[in-house]
């Protein structure tokens, strides 16, 4: 099985996908930069190291984000996604294209298979919009925005209950934007009501 090790770059409301080039299943296909894991290298430090040979700079690293297992035609991959923020300008130097695309952006591109799921896991977390929200279970509260964890790196979406004291709180935004299953249905844990305007979250 090939590690991958692979940057979520967001920054400035944007995450960072570059374009494959070359040949194999995933040629002229969308993906997140990084790439394989050498003998005697930590996750970590493969894509410090992809990141200085692929894009030129230097990287804070933050925590884990996903971790997606695939087969490929070729071969099984695989991929620990982490949470990054770039040092500098990433250059374009094995990709054919760098974008910076907005959460409702990512889901128009083609994007590898292993990575598809994640991308939609993605634009659902950082498109969320200030607002009232109805939890499943049925108790009301508004997300006031979404911050960054300081040292993980990690969106967070802040929020305060309708209801009690209404002290803020804070929870992955990965998971406020997730689904759950209930009574056999797929539903979102939290549903937008009403109130604010898309694209206002732009750390």
């Amino acid at each position: 099985m090939t590690e991958v090790a692979a940057a979520i770059f967001w920054k400035d409301g944007k995450i960072l996908a570059g374009r494959r080039g070359g040949t194999g299943s995933c040629a002229g296909l969308w993906e997140f930069p990084g790439g394989k894991r050498e003998p005697g290298e930590t996750l970590e430090e493969t894509l410090q190291r992809e990141c200085r040979e692929e894009l030129g700079i230097e990287i804070d690293l933050g925590s884990l984000c996903a971790e997606i297992s695939y087969q490929y035609p070729e071969r099984k991959v695989h991929l620990s996604f982490f949470w990054a923020l770039p040092k500098g300008e990433p250059l374009s130097t094995v990709h054919t294209e760098l974008r910076w695309l907005s959460p409702q952006e990512l889901e128009t591109l083609d994007f590898c298979p292993a990575d598809t799921a994640l991308v939609k896991q993605l634009s659902a977390a950082l498109s969320l919009c200030p607002g009232r929200y109805r939890h499943f279970k049925g108790k009301e509260y508004e997300l006031l925005t979404l911050a960054r964890h300081s040292e993980t790196l990690e969106p967070l979406a802040i929020y305060r209950p309708l209801y009690g004291e209404g002290a803020a709180w804070a929870r992955p935004a990965m998971m406020f934007a997730e689904c759950v299953t209930q009574n056999g249905k797929t539903i979102p844990r939290f549903e937008f009501i009403d109130g604010g305007n898309k694209g206002e979250n732009k750390l």
